[in-house]
Parts: C-alpha cells; structure tokens; sequence
C-alpha cells in the first residue's frame, strides 16, 4: 500500500482520536453534558452563553497553541505538522462545533452550529474537488497544445500544403499552392499569406531540427 495513503490515514485517525479525547476531558471537568461521542450539545440561547463563558478559555489557549506551532514549523519547514494544524482546524473541530478561520493577522476561533459548519465544509471540499478538476483538465489542454505544436515543427515546409487538397489543386516547387480547389489562380493576398506561412513553417522546421540533432549527441 501507498506510503502517503497509509500517513494521511494515520493523521486522520489521529486527530479523530484527540478530538474524542478533548470531548471526555471536557465531560470529566463538566464542562459539557453529552452522550455524543466528539462535540458538543445543542443548547438554548442562556446555555449557549454559559457555553461560551466556559470554553472560550480553552479555545483562545488551543488556538494560540496552534499558532505557535504553525510558527515553528514554518520556520523549519515542516509541511507535514502543518498539514496535521490544516487538519484540525478543517476536520476535527467542525466536528466539535468549533470554527476556526486563519486570517492574516490572526487566528480566530468561535463557537458555532455543528451541522451548519458541517454543511459548510462539505461545499468547500466540493468546490475544491471542482477546482482541482477545472486545473487538471486546464493543464491536459495546454499539454495536448504544445505537444501538437510540436509535432508541427516536425512537418518539412514543402510538405505542409500538400495535404490540404480541399482547398488547393496545384502547387509550386516549394510546395506552396498556386490553385486553388477549383482550379482558379490564387490571388497576390492569399500568395503572401501562403509564404508568410511556409517560412515561418522552415525556421520552426528548422529549430527542430537542431532540437532533435542535439538530442542525439547528448
């Protein structure tokens, strides 16, 4: 098995373990009265307050905590214990019915509706699974533009009208129509833009060339 996909499932189950753990710490101290395995209760207006009033002084020491943390594997760039502080603030407090934003002058964390914040990480996981998709699909269109850009740098100048006898019956020694599909003299215009084409073609022609003759010395 993956090795990547072994750790991502580690960390989860990690903080899956220590969002549990906060919960029965919370319950011991009688912070929070719930049989719900991680989070907490839904309560009324006066209870909410209550709420606040007691766990806000827990939150302010994790989320400064964090920070801390996040500071220091900056500094040391550790993206893996970056990724675990991405994880509890996207994964695990929802779940407990915490927010927490990083803004950039700082971290702000409150409490919040659980379903709701559920909700709203869902569509965030959405769009991003959308944006992802949108990029991918934008890098696989430019892939396939500059491979068929190159694989016409590959085609010899006197070759690349030769094909396109729809539009053309008769050509010059360089290979540059003269006729047009019904036999008609093509006018002085279409001629320039014709040979405007073919050298263009021969320098790209050209670079290719060398390109490949380079290639075969390396």
């Amino acid at each position: 098995m993956n090795s990547n996909y072994n750790q991502e499932s580690f960390n989860l189950v990690l903080l899956r373990d220590i969002a549990i753990y906060i919960t029965s710490l919370l319950k011991i101290f009688g912070v929070i009265e719930t049989n719900e395995l991680m989070g907490f209760p839904a309560s009324n207006n006066t209870e909410i307050q209550n709420q606040d009033e007691l766990l806000m002084p827990y939150l302010n020491v994790l989320s400064k905590f964090r920070d801390d943390v996040r500071t220091e594997a900056r500094s040391s760039k550790q993206s893996q214990i970056l990724n675990i502080c991405d994880k509890l603030r996207d994964d695990v407090l929802p779940n407990l019915g915490v927010l927490m934003e990083d803004l950039n002058d700082r971290t702000v964390i409150k409490l919040c509706d659980k379903e709701t914040l559920l909700k709203e990480r869902e569509q965030k996981m959405l769009l991003a699974e959308r944006k992802k998709a949108d990029d991918l699909k934008r890098k696989q269109e430019l892939e396939r533009a500059r491979k068929e850009k190159e694989a016409k740098k590959a085609i010899p100048p006197h070759e690349m009208f030769l094909k396109e006898t729809d539009k053309y019956s008769k050509f010059d020694e360089r290979g540059i129509p003269i006729l047009d599909a019904e036999g008609k003299e093509l006018s002085k215009g279409a001629r320039k833009k014709l040979e405007k084409l073919f050298e263009t073609q021969a320098k790209n022609y050209q670079e290719y060339l060398e390109s490949k003759k380079k290639m075969s010395e390396s």
